[in-house]
């Protein structure tokens, strides 16, 4: 490309050889611009700063008549590294900041929302998930900064739990996890922290000090175990949602008004939960599963419904401490099935009971749930409900076989990494928000009339309750709602009937 010839001052050659002119000729443009594309990378928002403090384009002052030996105009205040000169275009740490410490395994989060290069790290993907998962992390911060606010506050014993919730809670910032599983950290220490705050005050009784501190331990136990990206998914949501309803109770415990028979009864059935996937008591080890106890982690999300239910307010009085009992003595056979302290044929009888246990179980929260009614909500209502709960529950193969047809065809293209949840946009119509396998955000409206058959088939109406727990109603009323607009329903029709 031609280059405009830049004019020269003619120098006066009187008391000067010739050779020293060509080298006083010679000095200007060593210290002009270098000329050409920038090479080092910018962060992103901040362009590269004018070489040598000149307007660009704009030629150097000429030297003025000194010794030959003196250096050239603006000399640069240290020598420049070996190779060619490019200007350094990354932003300097003062030297009374310690060097950036390596991040650990998966963590890509850095400051004000950037990795630890420099670039943006948020969300990426369509503006309504991309912007639901940025506020779902913002939530994680706030958690973590009252965590952190009550670690001061809670017995020392008490510290190393709290800090590994923060630490999972951290970890779960990265935009790369999947929403659910954020989802089930956040509200989970967001109970946590009732908790704590009842095991500082001084007028906590003891009794309920131990049950809270002992559940406490387990929830950071699990939730931290169950976040490791190296586990399976499956593994990781069944942690996630076991902790997620076993939290759920800690408010409830923590309550002085919570009579003292269904505040044991909660605490046990959360314990019990708890352990079986993974969440050992202090100072036990995880023995490994037997046959009879491979269900186990499917007993522990029956068992975690089962105890959310039963401290719900809204459960009626009758159903909730029924169904408190029966996960209690549940969760009690399960534990024992796990526990390495019990001798051979203690864990052999556990297991041989746990299934009647559970079978019982279900059915005193069915009783409690019927008894409550359906809710007298919208079709989008129940149905937005209803979605979230089945999203949660549901293995992500099986999602994404029965809504195949439902999908875009780049979520079929790309395939879907979390089925997070659903928004009622009117009209009968949902905004189901999803993580792609290209960890990209994304959402597309879905007909309810077409969607609710789809989840319809995904849990079958007999594993309903015991699988969503109290949205199970939401799902039997959007069903009742379209079956009288001809829209079939398959099972989930006859179930709402029954009620």
């Amino acid at each position: 490309m031609a280059s405009t010839p830049r004019r020269r001052r003619s120098a006066r050659l009187t008391g000067l050889s010739a050779l020293t002119v060509a080298l006083a000729l010679s000095a200007g443009p060593v210290a002009a611009a270098p000329a050409g594309p920038v090479t080092a990378a910018a962060p992103v928002g901040h362009g590269p700063p004018s070489a040598a403090g000149l307007p660009a384009g704009t030629d150097p002052p000429p030297p003025e008549p000194p010794p030959p030996t003196e250096p050239p105009p603006n000399p640069p205040p240290e020598p420049p590294p070996p190779g060619p000169t490019t200007p350094d275009t990354t932003p300097s740490t003062p030297p009374s900041e310690p060097p950036e410490t390596p991040t650990e395994p998966g963590e890509t989060q850095g400051p004000d929302d950037t990795s630890p290069t420099g670039e943006p790290s948020g969300p990426r993907g369509d503006d309504t998930a991309s912007s639901a998962a940025q506020q779902q992390i913002q939530a994680a911060g706030a958690v973590t900064a009252d965590l952190d606010r009550l670690k001061d506050e809670v017995p020392g014993d008490l510290v190393p739990s709290v800090e590994r919730l923060t630490a999972t809670l951290r970890a779960v910032e990265n935009p790369a996890t999947p929403p659910q599983e954020r989802d089930a950290v956040v509200r989970g220490a967001r109970a946590v922290t009732v908790a704590l705050k009842a095991v500082a005050d001084p007028g906590t009784p003891a009794e309920v000090r131990t049950q809270l501190t002992g559940l406490v331990r387990q929830v950071a136990t699990v939730l931290g175990t169950g976040s490791r990206p190296h586990l399976p998914q499956a593994e990781r949501r069944t942690s996630g949602f076991v902790a997620e309803r076993t939290a759920s109770v800690l408010p409830v415990i923590a309550d002085a008004r919570t009579p003292g028979g269904l505040r044991d009864d909660l605490a046990g059935a959360a314990s019990g939960a708890l352990t079986a996937v993974g969440g050992t008591r202090p100072g036990h080890e995880r023995t490994a599963r037997g046959p009879q106890t491979r269900n186990a982690p499917s007993a522990a999300r029956s068992v975690a419904v089962a105890a959310s239910v039963a401290g719900s307010q809204g459960t009626p009085n009758e159903g909730r401490k029924e169904t408190a009992q029966s996960a209690h003595q549940a969760g009690t056979a399960l534990a024992k099935a796990e526990d390495p302290d019990a001798s051979a044929k203690e864990r052999d009888t556990a297991r041989k009971e746990l299934p009647g246990r559970i079978d019982r179980m279900e059915k005193e929260l069915e009783k409690a749930l019927a008894a409550e009614g359906l809710p007298d909500v919208p079709l989008g209502t129940a149905a937005e409900v209803c979605t979230d709960a089945v999203f949660d529950s549901a293995p992500e193969d099986t999602l994404g076989t029965n809504l195949r047809g439902l999908l875009p065809e780049r979520w079929n293209a790309e395939g879907v990494k979390d089925f997070w949840k659903a928004e009622d946009k009117g009209n009968d119509v949902l905004d189901v928000l999803a993580q792609l396998r290209t960890d990209e955000y994304a959402d597309a409206p879905v007909e309810v009339a077409r969607l609710l058959p789809r989840l319809a088939a995904t849990v079958p109406a007999d594993r309903l309750f015991a699988t969503l727990g109290k949205p199970a109603l939401h799902c039997l009323q959007a069903a009742r709602q379209l079956d009288e607009r001809g829209v079939p329903s398959g099972s989930w029709v006859r179930k709402a009937e029954e009620l």
